[in-house]
């Protein structure tokens, strides 16, 4: 391997490597040169960090980035500080920052009744008369609208399908891409809002979900850096709860969330998230990112199956159950399941 020429020796700065077209590798700056603010932002916070713990005084990033303008009144409710923490972030993130424009983990047989189910393109064409009437214990289905900029080719049918046949609980879930070359969050917003507008979605009653996955490739996140990967993320659900979506339930594996996300920004915010883990496992208790467990939060969902069998559909089915020991319901996010 060849060599990259190191950076200037007095000029600090944050970096990344990159391969030229004659094969020799390079220091290429992170930062355009009209974008040294947040570069000045993070080296000012590590300094920040790393202050405190010399003088072992605890902190966080997210004291560091939240710094409210004003205080919480007594009457705020917990919610709506919560949407405004969510807020204040994403501003200050899109203030800093420049937003440039599935792996599949071992699985084990399904011995329970399927009563949850996630669908996509993937699936095959679904006959849903026979899903609803063959398989009486389930309550809940979830298909796939969008991931980055395309659309599912099977939602509208999918999710037409789903209303009609008056499930317990259905939802929808948007693939959320967040590399180097990914649409920003708003045009995946914006994409999304169209698409679930066009079958007249009900945002107050239907949940919502943001699959966190790498792979790969491009389209699965291969190539995500984590703290921008983290910050976009963080304004995608910025702008889900500022346009009255419920708190939308974070899909994960383990291993996708911890190449990912970096915990140092809005670990806390996306705790309050409810957590939908892949895990496939017969183990009751399934691992799940610290995020939350160190937390004492218990996840949500849990998918635990990508094998599971069912009337009415080709392909194996993604099977996943509800904690029933952890219950949500507040005037962000209700569940009928």
């Amino acid at each position: 391997m060849k060599v990259p020429e190191k950076p200037e020796k007095d000029k600090v700065g944050f970096y990344r490597i990159e391969l030229t077209d004659d094969g020799f590798e390079h220091f290429v700056s992170e930062f355009e040169d009209g974008g040294d603010s947040y570069k000045d932002f993070l080296l000012v916070t590590f300094k920040q960090i790393n202050d405190n713990r010399m003088s072992k005084q605890s902190s966080s990033l997210n004291e560091i980035l939240f710094h409210p303008t004003t205080s919480s009144t007594s009457n705020q409710s917990q919610s709506e500080q919560e949407r405004q923490q969510w807020d204040e972030l994403s501003k200050r993130l899109m203030n800093s920052m420049q937003i440039s424009q599935p792996l599949q983990v071992p699985h084990s047989r399904t011995v329970h009744p399927i009563e949850i189910i996630s669908v996509s393109e993937d699936s095959d064409r679904i006959q849903w008369d026979i899903v609803r009437n063959n398989n009486r214990n389930l309550k809940m289905v979830i298909a796939r609208s969008t991931a980055g900029l395309n659309l599912d080719k099977d939602f509208y049918y999918n999710y037409r399908s789903m209303i009609s046949l008056k499930f317990q609980q259905i939802g929808v879930y948007h693939h959320f891409i967040g590399g180097p070359r990914s649409p920003s969050p708003e045009e995946q917003f914006k994409f999304l809002k169209e698409k679930l507008e066009n079958v007249e979605y009900n945002k107050k009653n239907h949940l919502i979900g943001i699959a966190v996955q790498t792979g790969i490739s491009s389209e699965y996140n291969a190539d995500a850096e984590p703290l921008t990967f983290t910050a976009k993320l963080s304004i995608f659900v910025n702008l889900l709860l500022k346009n009255d979506f419920m708190r939308p339930i974070i899909y994960c594996n383990n291993n996708s969330w911890s190449k990912l996300i970096d915990p140092t920004l809005a670990d806390e915010l996306f705790s309050k998230l409810p957590l939908w883990i892949a895990n496939y496992t017969e183990d009751p208790n399934p691992d799940y990112p610290g995020t939350w467990k160190s937390r004492g939060i218990k996840w949500w969902m849990w998918q635990y199956s990508d094998k599971g069998v069912m009337d009415g559909m080709i392909n194996p089915v993604y099977c996943s159950r509800r904690n029933k020991l952890y219950s949500i319901q507040d005037d962000m996010f209700r569940s009928a399941v």
